[in-house]
C-alpha cells in the first residue's frame, strides 16, 4: 500500500484529493495537513511514500519544504498540486526531485495519471537494488510503461510512435500536419495524441489564428 500525505492550506481541496485518492487502488492518505511547518514536522517523524504538496502554504511554503527534507536526506517522492506555473517554479520543483507538477486548476484524470505511473515505477523498482539502462529509461520516460491506462481510442504503440518523433526532431514546436504525415496516420488522430500529451504535461499547447481566421494548434515540445 502506498502511505499518501496530502499538504494543502484549502481543506475543501483537501478532502476533495483524499476522497479520490482513496478511490484508487494500492493509495492510502495517511494525513492531510494545511500548515507547512506541520507538515514538515510530520515528515521528519513518519514513513510516507508520497507527499502531495502544495507550493503556497502558511509557515512553510512547498519549496522550503523540499529543500529542507533534502538536506536531511528525507527522498520522499513528491507530487507539486499548486497554482505556481512560472518557469523558475518548474526548475525548482525539478532541482528538488519532485516525481509531477501538477497546475491548478487540473482534471483529476491528470492526478490519477500522475498515480499510475507512480505505481507502475514503484512496482517495477521494489525489488531492484541495480538497475540496468532498461530500467534507467524506464524511469525517466515513464509515459513507456505499459502499466498506464490510456484514454479510450488510443494505443500504446502509436503513442510510443508519436513520442519517438517528437524526441527525434529538432524542431522547437511542430503541428498536427507534421506528425500526421511522419507516422502515416489521420491529422484527426495525431490531434487526439498530441492533446493528450499536452494534457499531462508533456508538451505544451498553444493556439494561434491561421490566415482564414480558423484556430490553429502549435505544439512545443520539451524534450
Amino acid at each position: 500500500m502506498i502511505k499518501v500525505l496530502i499538504v494543502e492550506d484549502d481543506p475543501m481541496l483537501a478532502f476533495i484529493h483524499k476522497k479520490f485518492i482513496e478511490n484508487i487502488e494500492f493509495f492510502s492518505v495517511v494525513n492531510v495537513i494545511h500548515n507547512g511547518k506541520e507538515a514538515y514536522n510530520y515528515i521528519k517523524d513518519e514513513e510516507i511514500d508520497l507527499l502531495i504538496l502544495d507550493v503556497y502554504l502558511p509557515g512553510l511554503n512547498g519549496f522550503e519544504i523540499l529543500k529542507k527534507i533534502r538536506s536531511k536526506g528525507i527522498l520522499t517522492d513528491v507530487i507539486l498540486v499548486t497554482a505556481a506555473n512560472s518557469a523558475e517554479d518548474l526548475k525548482k520543483a525539478r532541482s528538488y526531485g519532485a516525481f509531477d507538477y501538477m497546475v491548478k486548476p487540473f482534471e483529476y484524470d491528470r492526478l490519477k495519471l500522475a498515480l499510475q505511473k507512480y505505481l507502475s515505477i514503484k512496482k517495477e523498482f521494489i525489488n531492484k537494488s541495480l538497475m540496468s539502462q532498461d530500467d534507467l529509461d524506464a524511469f525517466f520516460n515513464a509515459e513507456k510503461n505499459e502499466n498506464i491506462e490510456l484514454p479510450k481510442g488510443l494505443h500504446k504503440k502509436t503513442l510510443q510512435r508519436v513520442i519517438k518523433i517528437l524526441k527525434a526532431t529538432d524542431k522547437k514546436s511542430i503541428d498536427v500536419s507534421f506528425v500526421a504525415e511522419e507516422i502515416d496516420i489521420s491529422k484527426v488522430t495525431a490531434r487526439r495524441y498530441l492533446d493528450y500529451l499536452g494534457k499531462i504535461g508533456e508538451i505544451e499547447i498553444e493556439m494561434s489564428h491561421g490566415s482564414r481566421g480558423r484556430p490553429a494548434y502549435i505544439y512545443k515540445i520539451k524534450y
